[in-house]
């Protein structure tokens, strides 16, 4: 199920592919330059040759700095490693001045390759503070990165807004299929459905070694941005996954899907809470009423 781990030497400024449901978008221009210089060539990777030898994140690339970006090298998302987590949007406080303040909090996805022979898809749970599951949505499915059935791309991003106190993880699929398929909710003999954050939702819930992660830090930006309001130069967590179940025969190099993500929050303009308004009218009606008896004096 594997593809030799052989890093892209061309990358295209845009994708000439399409695509139905996919809610990723096509990186161009400076972020495409960004991603370039932050991920490659270690993540790029696609093949469609089968690769058996040292597992992909307990090896290479263990461990790489550069003027672009410094990396913390591979760890193994389980106990008692395991990733923590879901990203969850922050819920809105007051200042010491008593204003109230909101927040944005903003995630990115970068898709950064794939090596297997399935056509796996990648996805979003999406729950609120009770963890009552709002909505599950594909990002990119029936994944394929080498001609002639490219439907994605090195860099394929997606950006989101995520609503204060909902909580947020991703999943990839083994479909076990090899061709187009939407499947969110697979009943797997060797694939599965398994999560970055939440191991105890992956299906079937005995697989429980399907991921790695590793931190980036970017040391440039060469998009034009405003600082209060977009993210900038945040560490991403690079993510590589198994999508055959690990006790059932896998090649265990984690390296069949790779993508990174990254989220951060924004100060919203603080507002005064509705008390202080209610001191607010107070004030402006005594001031109106002190003017009219200084106009009739």
């Amino acid at each position: 199920m594997k593809k030799l781990l052989i890093p892209a030497l061309l990358l295209a400024a845009a994708s000439s592919y399409g695509v139905t449901s996919d809610l990723l978008k096509t990186a161009t221009d400076a972020r495409l330059n960004d991603y370039t210089n932050w991920f490659t060539p270690q993540f790029n990777v696609s093949s469609d040759a089968d690769y058996y030898s040292t597992p992909f994140p307990p090896g290479v690339p263990a461990g790489f700095s550069d003027a672009n970006r410094t990396w913390s090298g591979w760890t193994a998302n389980w106990s008692p490693t395991a990733l923590g987590g879901p990203i969850v949007g922050k819920d809105s406080d007051y200042d010491p001045q008593g204003k109230l303040r909101t927040y944005t909090t903003k995630v990115e996805f970068a898709f950064l390759g794939e090596t297997a022979g399935w056509w796996d898809n990648i996805g979003y749970r999406l729950t609120d503070g009770a963890g009552n599951l709002i909505e599950e949505k594909l990002l990119a499915d029936g994944i394929q990165t080498v001609a002639p059935n490219t439907n994605r791309e090195f860099g394929d991003y997606w950006e989101y807004v995520l609503d204060a106190g909902n909580k947020l993880d991703f999943f990839v699929i083994g479909t076990e299929k090899s061709g187009p398929n939407e499947i969110i909710d697979p009943t797997p003999v060797k694939g599965g459905k398994f999560f970055v954050f939440d191991e105890t939702a992956n299906i079937p819930g005995s697989a429980m070694e399907q991921s790695y992660y590793g931190q980036l830090q970017p040391l440039t930006n060469e998009r034009v941005v405003d600082k209060s309001k977009e993210l900038y130069k945040q560490s991403w967590t690079v993510m590589g996954f198994e999508d055959i179940q690990t006790k059932l025969n896998s090649h265990i190099d984690y390296n069949d899907i790779g993508f990174a993500f990254r989220a951060d929050y924004f100060v919203n303009t603080a507002v005064p809470e509705p008390s202080t308004y209610g001191l607010i009218g107070a004030v402006a009606l005594l001031g109106l009423a002190g003017y009219r008896r200084y106009r009739k004096s």
